[in-house]
């Protein structure tokens, strides 16, 4: 009897700690169904053997608006060598901010939305300690998150070198860049 519930206060644990000090790297990507402005919906699965570089933004934070224009332009670079970049808005009004977002910043590659409780239990962080945006995510060929940034990491000091530095890794197939 005690066994077994010092083993369900060590997984309790384990799983709270990773609602609040954030989410384990790397590990393995789980599907990710968002929104799209025509009314479809996209799943993460669909680019399933390619790197992804996939961002949760906000339609309104300026920060989120530079990050889309730096997105689209390394896609230019990198979606021929076989990189995907994703989007995904999840501010409250994200469905009906979307399109105009879109008609300004005319990203090159695939922006949804989806409500704030399913992009944080994606990317595994408590709504108690929500951060700030942009956050990135960087998935491997083989399915495997490597990376994952909030807003005001310092990762986000250089976000257009640190997302080069990340592809680069993850395109070499080192499998192991620096989260």
């Amino acid at each position: 009897m005690f066994h077994s519930r010092r083993i369900f206060l060590v997984s309790f644990l384990g799983a709270l700690s990773s609602l609040v000090f954030g989410a384990d790297i790397p590990r393995p990507v789980t599907e990710f169904a968002m929104q799209m402005p025509n009314g479809s919906k996209t799943l993460l699965s669909t680019y399933r053997g390619k790197p992804i570089v996939f961002a949760f933004i906000q339609t309104t934070c300026p920060h989120c608006q530079k990050a889309t224009q730096m997105l689209t332009k390394l896609q230019q670079e990198y979606g021929p060598r076989g990189v995907q970049f994703l989007a995904c808005a999840f501010n409250d009004d994200a469905n009906v901010a979307l399109p105009s977002f879109l008609m300004q910043y005319k990203p090159t590659f695939p922006i949804g939305w989806s409500n704030r409780d399913a992009v944080f239990s994606f990317l595994q962080i408590s709504m108690m300690k929500p951060g700030y945006v942009p956050k990135f995510i960087f998935v491997d060929k083989s399915g495997t998150i490597r990376g994952q940034h909030d807003g005001d990491s310092s990762f986000f000091s250089n976000e257009e070198q640190n997302t080069r530095n990340m592809l680069d890794e993850m395109l070499k197939g080192s499998g192991k860049p620096k989260s």
